[in-house]
Protein backbone atom coordinates (compact mmCIF):
# COMPACT_ATOMS: atom_id res chain seq x y z
CA UNK A 1 0.00 0.00 0.00
CA UNK A 2 1.53 3.20 -0.95
CA UNK A 3 2.21 5.71 1.75
CA UNK A 4 3.41 9.34 1.83
CA UNK A 5 3.97 11.61 4.66
CA UNK A 6 1.66 14.03 3.85
CA UNK A 7 -1.09 12.68 5.53
CA UNK A 8 0.60 10.85 8.08
CA UNK A 9 -1.28 11.32 11.02
CA UNK A 10 0.63 11.25 14.44
CA UNK A 11 -1.37 8.97 16.79
CA UNK A 12 1.06 6.62 19.06
CA UNK A 13 0.34 9.23 22.08
CA UNK A 14 0.89 8.68 25.61
CA UNK A 15 -2.05 8.92 27.26
CA UNK A 16 -1.86 10.62 31.25
CA UNK A 17 -4.17 8.70 34.02
CA UNK A 18 -7.00 10.46 35.00
CA UNK A 19 -9.71 9.57 37.15
CA UNK A 20 -12.81 7.82 36.26
CA UNK A 21 -16.38 7.25 37.33
CA UNK A 22 -16.23 3.49 37.12
CA UNK A 23 -14.46 1.23 40.04
CA UNK A 24 -12.08 -1.76 39.50
CA UNK A 25 -12.40 -0.88 36.18
CA UNK A 26 -9.95 -0.30 32.89
CA UNK A 27 -9.81 2.28 30.80
CA UNK A 28 -8.60 2.82 27.30
CA UNK A 29 -8.45 6.12 25.66
CA UNK A 30 -8.43 5.95 21.75
CA UNK A 31 -8.02 9.05 19.54
CA UNK A 32 -10.21 9.07 16.73
CA UNK A 33 -10.13 11.39 13.23
CA UNK A 34 -13.07 11.60 11.04
CA UNK A 35 -14.45 13.22 8.03
CA UNK A 36 -13.13 15.33 5.32
CA UNK A 37 -10.92 18.47 5.75
CA UNK A 38 -11.16 21.11 2.56
CA UNK A 39 -8.27 23.36 1.30
CA UNK A 40 -9.67 26.18 3.17
CA UNK A 41 -10.45 24.63 6.72
CA UNK A 42 -9.44 25.87 9.76
CA UNK A 43 -8.23 22.66 11.33
CA UNK A 44 -4.28 22.72 11.52
CA UNK A 45 -4.80 19.08 9.48
CA UNK A 46 -3.77 18.62 5.97
CA UNK A 47 -6.95 18.03 3.43
CA UNK A 48 -8.03 15.31 2.37
CA UNK A 49 -10.12 12.29 4.13
CA UNK A 50 -9.75 10.43 7.61
CA UNK A 51 -10.98 7.12 8.93
CA UNK A 52 -11.03 5.44 12.32
CA UNK A 53 -11.56 2.18 13.05
CA UNK A 54 -11.22 0.68 16.69
CA UNK A 55 -11.33 -2.80 17.09
CA UNK A 56 -12.30 -4.29 20.11
CA UNK A 57 -11.82 -8.11 21.00
CA UNK A 58 -12.81 -9.98 23.78
CA UNK A 59 -10.07 -12.55 25.04
CA UNK A 60 -11.91 -13.46 28.74
CA UNK A 61 -13.55 -16.36 28.69
CA UNK A 62 -17.21 -14.89 29.13
CA UNK A 63 -19.56 -13.10 27.81
CA UNK A 64 -18.72 -9.47 28.58
CA UNK A 65 -20.10 -5.97 28.56
CA UNK A 66 -18.76 -2.86 28.38
CA UNK A 67 -19.34 0.81 27.57
CA UNK A 68 -17.83 3.63 25.49
CA UNK A 69 -18.42 7.49 25.28
CA UNK A 70 -16.95 10.13 22.78
CA UNK A 71 -15.76 13.14 23.01
CA UNK A 72 -15.02 15.75 20.64
CA UNK A 73 -12.57 18.25 20.67
CA UNK A 74 -12.88 22.08 19.98
CA UNK A 75 -10.04 24.32 19.23
CA UNK A 76 -9.43 25.85 22.68
CA UNK A 77 -12.05 25.01 24.88
CA UNK A 78 -13.71 21.85 25.58
CA UNK A 79 -16.10 20.19 23.08
CA UNK A 80 -19.18 17.82 23.43
CA UNK A 81 -19.92 14.18 25.23
CA UNK A 82 -21.71 11.84 24.20
CA UNK A 83 -23.73 9.51 26.66
CA UNK A 84 -22.38 5.94 27.25
CA UNK A 85 -23.20 3.31 24.88
CA UNK A 86 -23.25 -0.51 26.08
CA UNK A 87 -21.59 -3.17 23.86
CA UNK A 88 -21.10 -6.84 24.54
CA UNK A 89 -19.07 -9.26 23.31
CA UNK A 90 -18.96 -13.06 23.58
CA UNK A 91 -15.51 -14.99 23.97
CA UNK A 92 -13.48 -14.64 21.66
CA UNK A 93 -15.54 -12.42 19.08
CA UNK A 94 -14.77 -8.91 18.15
CA UNK A 95 -16.87 -5.75 16.82
CA UNK A 96 -15.86 -2.35 14.90
CA UNK A 97 -16.62 0.84 16.41
CA UNK A 98 -15.81 3.40 13.32
CA UNK A 99 -16.43 7.09 11.89
CA UNK A 100 -20.14 6.27 11.15
CA UNK A 101 -20.95 4.97 14.75
CA UNK A 102 -18.86 8.40 16.49
CA UNK A 103 -20.75 11.07 14.28
CA UNK A 104 -24.00 9.31 14.80
CA UNK A 105 -23.50 9.18 18.78
CA UNK A 106 -22.08 12.83 18.44
CA UNK A 107 -25.21 14.17 16.41
CA UNK A 108 -22.71 15.52 13.49
CA UNK A 109 -21.27 14.27 10.14
CA UNK A 110 -18.88 17.00 10.03
CA UNK A 111 -15.12 16.49 10.38
CA UNK A 112 -14.19 16.02 14.20
CA UNK A 113 -11.54 14.78 16.42
CA UNK A 114 -11.86 13.59 19.92
CA UNK A 115 -11.49 10.24 22.02
CA UNK A 116 -13.10 7.11 22.36
CA UNK A 117 -12.93 6.25 26.04
CA UNK A 118 -14.04 2.33 26.96
CA UNK A 119 -14.76 1.60 30.45
CA UNK A 120 -14.64 -2.03 31.17
CA UNK A 121 -14.40 -4.48 34.11
CA UNK A 122 -12.10 -6.72 32.21
CA UNK A 123 -9.35 -6.50 29.72
CA UNK A 124 -9.92 -6.04 26.43
CA UNK A 125 -7.85 -6.12 23.28
CA UNK A 126 -7.77 -2.52 21.42
CA UNK A 127 -6.85 -1.48 18.23
CA UNK A 128 -7.19 1.37 16.18
CA UNK A 129 -6.91 1.72 12.36
CA UNK A 130 -6.13 5.01 10.74
CA UNK A 131 -6.57 5.66 7.43
CA UNK A 132 -6.25 8.76 5.51
CA UNK A 133 -6.96 9.89 1.38
CA UNK A 134 -5.85 12.97 -0.45
CA UNK A 135 -7.42 15.35 -2.42
CA UNK A 136 -7.43 12.49 -5.45
CA UNK A 137 -9.58 10.05 -2.92
CA UNK A 138 -6.76 7.01 -2.96
CA UNK A 139 -5.65 5.81 0.44
CA UNK A 140 -2.31 8.02 1.50
CA UNK A 141 -1.59 6.09 4.64
CA UNK A 142 -2.46 3.66 7.29
CA UNK A 143 -1.40 3.45 10.50
CA UNK A 144 -2.34 0.79 13.11
CA UNK A 145 -2.07 1.61 16.78
CA UNK A 146 -2.58 -1.18 20.07
CA UNK A 147 -4.32 1.05 22.54
CA UNK A 148 -2.99 -0.17 26.42
CA UNK A 149 -5.89 -0.10 29.25
CA UNK A 150 -5.03 2.42 32.47
CA UNK A 151 -6.57 1.07 35.76
CA UNK A 152 -8.93 3.75 36.48
CA UNK A 153 -8.47 5.67 39.51
CA UNK A 154 -11.66 5.51 41.79
CA UNK A 155 -12.85 8.91 41.87
CA UNK A 156 -14.83 10.54 44.93
CA UNK A 157 -18.49 10.54 44.37
CA UNK A 158 -19.74 13.15 43.71
CA UNK A 159 -23.39 13.54 43.67
CA UNK A 160 -25.92 15.56 41.84
CA UNK A 161 -26.13 19.77 43.01
CA UNK A 162 -29.68 20.64 43.62
CA UNK A 163 -32.14 21.11 40.74
CA UNK A 164 -35.62 21.52 40.38
CA UNK A 165 -38.34 19.34 38.95
CA UNK A 166 -39.62 20.49 35.72
CA UNK A 167 -43.00 19.17 33.27
CA UNK A 168 -42.51 18.27 30.92
CA UNK A 169 -45.30 17.69 27.85
CA UNK A 170 -46.51 14.34 26.23
CA UNK A 171 -48.96 13.73 23.51
CA UNK A 172 -50.70 11.05 25.97
CA UNK A 173 -53.23 11.35 28.87
CA UNK A 174 -53.24 8.88 30.82
CA UNK A 175 -50.42 7.03 32.96
CA UNK A 176 -46.92 6.22 32.10
CA UNK A 177 -45.49 3.30 34.09
CA UNK A 178 -42.00 2.82 32.48
CA UNK A 179 -39.38 4.73 30.95
CA UNK A 180 -36.13 4.15 29.68
CA UNK A 181 -33.88 4.79 26.68
CA UNK A 182 -30.04 4.58 25.75
CA UNK A 183 -28.80 8.09 25.41
CA UNK A 184 -30.55 11.66 26.15
CA UNK A 185 -32.04 11.33 22.45
CA UNK A 186 -33.83 8.29 22.54
CA UNK A 187 -35.61 7.74 25.02
CA UNK A 188 -38.83 5.58 25.34
CA UNK A 189 -41.82 5.61 28.17
CA UNK A 190 -44.84 3.16 27.62
CA UNK A 191 -48.28 3.16 30.35
CA UNK A 192 -51.67 2.63 30.56
CA UNK A 193 -54.10 1.58 27.46
CA UNK A 194 -51.11 0.54 25.57
CA UNK A 195 -49.53 3.69 24.53
CA UNK A 196 -45.78 4.00 23.48
CA UNK A 197 -44.04 7.47 23.95
CA UNK A 198 -41.03 8.33 22.03
CA UNK A 199 -38.13 11.87 23.24
CA UNK A 200 -35.86 12.78 20.30
CA UNK A 201 -34.12 14.82 22.31
CA UNK A 202 -36.44 17.60 21.29
CA UNK A 203 -40.21 16.97 21.96
CA UNK A 204 -41.88 13.76 23.26
CA UNK A 205 -44.04 11.75 19.96
CA UNK A 206 -46.82 9.07 20.23
CA UNK A 207 -45.97 5.78 18.74
CA UNK A 208 -48.49 3.79 17.52
CA UNK A 209 -48.78 -0.11 19.28
CA UNK A 210 -50.43 -2.95 17.86
CA UNK A 211 -52.37 -2.76 21.33
CA UNK A 212 -53.26 0.60 21.72
CA UNK A 213 -56.24 0.90 24.18
CA UNK A 214 -56.74 -2.86 25.46
CA UNK A 215 -53.74 -3.02 27.53
CA UNK A 216 -51.11 -1.86 30.11
CA UNK A 217 -47.82 -2.00 29.21
CA UNK A 218 -45.52 -1.93 32.82
CA UNK A 219 -42.19 -1.66 31.97
CA UNK A 220 -39.80 -0.70 29.12
CA UNK A 221 -36.06 -1.60 28.11
CA UNK A 222 -33.79 -2.24 25.29
CA UNK A 223 -30.38 -3.41 23.90
CA UNK A 224 -30.31 0.02 21.47
CA UNK A 225 -32.88 2.64 20.55
CA UNK A 226 -33.34 -0.12 17.21
CA UNK A 227 -34.16 -3.21 20.27
CA UNK A 228 -36.74 -2.19 22.59
CA UNK A 229 -39.12 -4.19 24.68
CA UNK A 230 -41.96 -3.73 26.93
CA UNK A 231 -43.86 -5.66 29.23
CA UNK A 232 -47.29 -5.82 29.37
CA UNK A 233 -49.63 -6.76 32.50
CA UNK A 234 -51.82 -9.91 32.40
CA UNK A 235 -51.18 -11.23 28.95
CA UNK A 236 -49.04 -13.56 27.34
CA UNK A 237 -47.58 -11.02 25.07
CA UNK A 238 -44.25 -9.04 25.17
CA UNK A 239 -43.95 -5.58 22.64
CA UNK A 240 -40.68 -5.11 20.72
CA UNK A 241 -39.67 -1.94 18.78
CA UNK A 242 -37.23 -2.61 15.94
CA UNK A 243 -36.66 0.85 15.59
CA UNK A 244 -39.45 1.84 13.04
CA UNK A 245 -42.24 -0.02 14.44
CA UNK A 246 -43.27 -2.28 17.54
CA UNK A 247 -44.82 -5.82 17.15
CA UNK A 248 -46.26 -8.60 19.51
CA UNK A 249 -43.91 -11.40 20.32
CA UNK A 250 -46.00 -14.38 22.15
CA UNK A 251 -44.25 -14.66 25.75
CA UNK A 252 -44.10 -18.07 27.45
CA UNK A 253 -45.89 -16.60 30.74
CA UNK A 254 -49.46 -17.00 31.11
CA UNK A 255 -50.34 -14.30 33.69
CA UNK A 256 -48.35 -10.93 31.83
CA UNK A 257 -45.15 -9.41 32.91
CA UNK A 258 -43.87 -6.13 35.05
CA UNK A 259 -40.59 -5.47 34.20
CA UNK A 260 -37.68 -6.17 31.89
CA UNK A 261 -33.80 -6.02 31.79
CA UNK A 262 -30.91 -7.29 30.18
CA UNK A 263 -27.17 -7.11 29.28
CA UNK A 264 -27.47 -7.19 25.55
CA UNK A 265 -29.91 -8.45 22.48
CA UNK A 266 -29.36 -12.23 22.97
CA UNK A 267 -29.07 -12.01 27.43
CA UNK A 268 -32.43 -10.05 28.58
CA UNK A 269 -34.97 -10.98 31.21
CA UNK A 270 -38.81 -10.64 32.07
CA UNK A 271 -40.71 -10.99 35.31
CA UNK A 272 -44.31 -11.43 36.38
CA UNK A 273 -47.03 -13.07 38.27
CA UNK A 274 -46.68 -15.83 40.31
CA UNK A 275 -42.89 -16.27 39.87
CA UNK A 276 -42.74 -16.28 36.08
CA UNK A 277 -39.13 -15.40 34.52
CA UNK A 278 -38.33 -15.53 31.34
CA UNK A 279 -35.04 -15.37 29.25
CA UNK A 280 -34.19 -14.15 25.87
CA UNK A 281 -31.48 -15.17 23.84
CA UNK A 282 -31.49 -13.69 20.46
CA UNK A 283 -33.57 -15.63 19.11
CA UNK A 284 -36.43 -17.04 21.40
CA UNK A 285 -37.92 -15.90 24.91
CA UNK A 286 -38.21 -19.55 27.43
CA UNK A 287 -38.88 -20.05 30.42
CA UNK A 288 -36.30 -20.20 33.90
CA UNK A 289 -36.94 -21.51 37.13
CA UNK A 290 -37.44 -18.70 39.38
CA UNK A 291 -37.76 -21.08 43.02
CA UNK A 292 -41.15 -18.89 43.88
CA UNK A 293 -44.94 -18.05 43.49
CA UNK A 294 -44.94 -14.89 45.04
CA UNK A 295 -45.60 -12.09 42.31
CA UNK A 296 -42.53 -10.10 40.95
CA UNK A 297 -42.30 -6.92 40.32
CA UNK A 298 -39.25 -5.58 38.35
CA UNK A 299 -35.71 -6.93 37.65
CA UNK A 300 -32.39 -5.28 36.78
CA UNK A 301 -29.20 -6.90 34.82
CA UNK A 302 -25.92 -5.25 36.46
CA UNK A 303 -23.88 -7.87 34.38
CA UNK A 304 -24.16 -10.88 33.00
CA UNK A 305 -24.15 -12.92 36.33
CA UNK A 306 -25.47 -10.29 38.59
CA UNK A 307 -29.25 -9.89 37.61
CA UNK A 308 -31.29 -9.29 40.42
CA UNK A 309 -35.59 -9.63 40.44
CA UNK A 310 -38.13 -8.31 43.62
CA UNK A 311 -41.10 -8.45 44.16
CA UNK A 312 -44.12 -8.98 46.75
CA UNK A 313 -43.53 -9.96 50.24
CA UNK A 314 -39.90 -9.11 50.36
CA UNK A 315 -39.03 -11.33 47.46
CA UNK A 316 -35.33 -10.84 46.40
CA UNK A 317 -33.97 -13.41 43.72
CA UNK A 318 -30.25 -13.40 42.44
CA UNK A 319 -29.10 -14.81 39.22
CA UNK A 320 -25.48 -15.78 38.74
CA UNK A 321 -25.31 -16.79 35.30
CA UNK A 322 -26.46 -20.25 35.62
CA UNK A 323 -29.50 -20.22 38.28
CA UNK A 324 -32.02 -18.04 40.04
CA UNK A 325 -31.29 -18.21 44.39
CA UNK A 326 -33.77 -16.58 46.95
CA UNK A 327 -32.01 -13.91 48.84
CA UNK A 328 -32.82 -12.72 52.35
CA UNK A 329 -33.56 -9.20 52.10
CA UNK A 330 -35.04 -9.21 55.44
CA UNK A 331 -38.55 -8.05 55.33
CA UNK A 332 -41.70 -9.36 54.07
CA UNK A 333 -43.23 -5.57 52.64
CA UNK A 334 -43.33 -5.75 48.95
CA UNK A 335 -41.08 -4.58 46.68
CA UNK A 336 -41.47 -3.23 43.51
CA UNK A 337 -38.03 -1.88 41.62
CA UNK A 338 -34.76 -2.74 42.23
CA UNK A 339 -31.51 -0.89 40.47
CA UNK A 340 -27.72 -1.40 40.85
CA UNK A 341 -24.48 0.29 40.24
CA UNK A 342 -22.81 -2.49 40.33
CA UNK A 343 -23.07 -6.37 41.81
CA UNK A 344 -21.98 -4.63 45.13
CA UNK A 345 -24.28 -1.47 45.10
CA UNK A 346 -28.01 -2.45 44.78
CA UNK A 347 -30.99 -0.38 45.84
CA UNK A 348 -34.34 -2.09 46.27
CA UNK A 349 -37.61 0.13 46.90
CA UNK A 350 -40.98 -0.70 48.26
CA UNK A 351 -44.20 -0.04 49.87
CA UNK A 352 -44.03 2.18 53.10
CA UNK A 353 -40.97 3.84 51.88
CA UNK A 354 -38.84 0.74 52.20
CA UNK A 355 -35.31 1.02 50.69
CA UNK A 356 -32.84 -2.04 51.00
CA UNK A 357 -29.29 -1.87 50.10
CA UNK A 358 -26.92 -4.57 48.96
CA UNK A 359 -23.34 -4.44 49.60
CA UNK A 360 -22.39 -8.02 47.96
CA UNK A 361 -22.75 -9.67 50.67
CA UNK A 362 -26.07 -8.81 52.65
CA UNK A 363 -28.83 -6.65 52.44
CA UNK A 364 -29.71 -4.30 54.72
CA UNK A 365 -32.61 -1.52 55.58
CA UNK A 366 -31.89 2.73 54.94
CA UNK A 367 -34.10 5.32 56.43
CA UNK A 368 -36.06 7.07 53.81
CA UNK A 369 -37.68 9.67 55.71
CA UNK A 370 -41.06 8.58 54.03
CA UNK A 371 -43.76 6.16 54.47
CA UNK A 372 -45.12 6.41 50.61
CA UNK A 373 -45.18 3.82 48.34
CA UNK A 374 -41.87 3.70 46.54
CA UNK A 375 -42.09 2.70 42.61
CA UNK A 376 -39.14 3.10 41.05
CA UNK A 377 -35.36 3.84 41.25
CA UNK A 378 -32.46 4.74 39.16
CA UNK A 379 -28.91 6.32 39.68
CA UNK A 380 -26.06 7.78 37.50
CA UNK A 381 -23.79 6.41 40.10
CA UNK A 382 -23.44 4.97 43.69
CA UNK A 383 -23.63 8.62 45.20
CA UNK A 384 -26.34 9.62 43.33
CA UNK A 385 -29.86 7.74 43.15
CA UNK A 386 -33.07 8.35 42.80
CA UNK A 387 -36.33 7.06 44.15
CA UNK A 388 -40.06 8.08 43.10
CA UNK A 389 -43.19 7.12 44.16
CA UNK A 390 -46.97 7.88 45.18
CA UNK A 391 -47.74 11.64 46.01
CA UNK A 392 -44.76 12.91 43.54
CA UNK A 393 -42.24 11.76 46.06
CA UNK A 394 -38.61 12.16 45.12
CA UNK A 395 -35.89 11.14 47.02
CA UNK A 396 -32.22 11.99 46.51
CA UNK A 397 -29.56 9.21 47.53
CA UNK A 398 -25.92 11.17 47.73
CA UNK A 399 -24.12 8.60 49.59
CA UNK A 400 -24.80 8.91 53.03
CA UNK A 401 -28.41 9.56 53.52
CA UNK A 402 -31.74 10.27 51.35
CA UNK A 403 -33.53 13.69 51.35
CA UNK A 404 -37.11 14.78 49.59
CA UNK A 405 -36.72 16.44 46.64
CA UNK A 406 -39.97 18.47 45.73
CA UNK A 407 -41.03 17.35 42.46
CA UNK A 408 -43.61 19.50 41.40
CA UNK A 409 -46.69 17.29 41.27
CA UNK A 410 -48.59 15.05 43.65
CA UNK A 411 -49.41 12.36 41.21
CA UNK A 412 -47.97 8.63 41.64
CA UNK A 413 -44.86 8.41 39.92
CA UNK A 414 -43.64 4.94 38.71
CA UNK A 415 -40.57 4.95 37.22
CA UNK A 416 -37.53 6.88 36.65
CA UNK A 417 -34.19 6.46 34.17
CA UNK A 418 -31.63 8.98 33.27
CA UNK A 419 -28.51 9.81 32.00
CA UNK A 420 -25.30 10.62 33.71
CA UNK A 421 -24.27 14.39 33.10
CA UNK A 422 -27.51 15.34 31.03
CA UNK A 423 -31.23 14.85 33.02
CA UNK A 424 -32.79 12.21 34.64
CA UNK A 425 -36.77 11.77 33.94
CA UNK A 426 -39.89 10.79 35.91
CA UNK A 427 -42.80 9.54 34.33
CA UNK A 428 -46.30 8.30 36.41
CA UNK A 429 -49.62 9.53 36.33
CA UNK A 430 -53.19 7.42 36.63
CA UNK A 431 -55.95 6.60 34.54
CA UNK A 432 -57.30 9.65 33.95
CA UNK A 433 -53.80 11.54 34.29
CA UNK A 434 -50.01 11.85 33.28
CA UNK A 435 -47.16 13.06 34.13
CA UNK A 436 -43.55 13.34 33.62
CA UNK A 437 -41.44 15.14 35.60
CA UNK A 438 -37.67 15.93 34.26
CA UNK A 439 -34.41 17.40 36.00
CA UNK A 440 -30.62 18.41 35.44
CA UNK A 441 -28.19 16.24 36.95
Amino acid sequence: MRRTPFLWIPLLLVLAPRTAVAQDSLEYAVKFVCGKVGLQALFSIAPGSYFTDINIHNPNRETHSFRVKFAKDSIGIGGPISGWVTLSLRYDQALNVNCHLIQKSLHSTAFMEGFAVFDSRLSLDVVAVYTAAGMGGLVSTEQIVRVAARVSAVASCVPSSAAPWLPDSVPVTTALHGVWGPNASDIFAVGFAGRAVHYNGTAWALQPTPVAGAVTLTDVWGSSGTDVWATIANVDTLLHYNGATWSIVIAPVASGTMGVSGNHNYDAFAVGAAGAIIHFDGTTWSPQTSGTTNNLMDVFAVRDSDVFAVGVAGTILHWNGSFWAAQASGTTTDLNAVWGSSGHDVFAVGVNGTILHYNGTAWSPMTSGTRAVLMGVWGSSSCNVFVVGFGGTVLHFDGTAWAAEVSGTTEPLLDIWGFAGNRAYAVGGTAGSVTVRKRAL
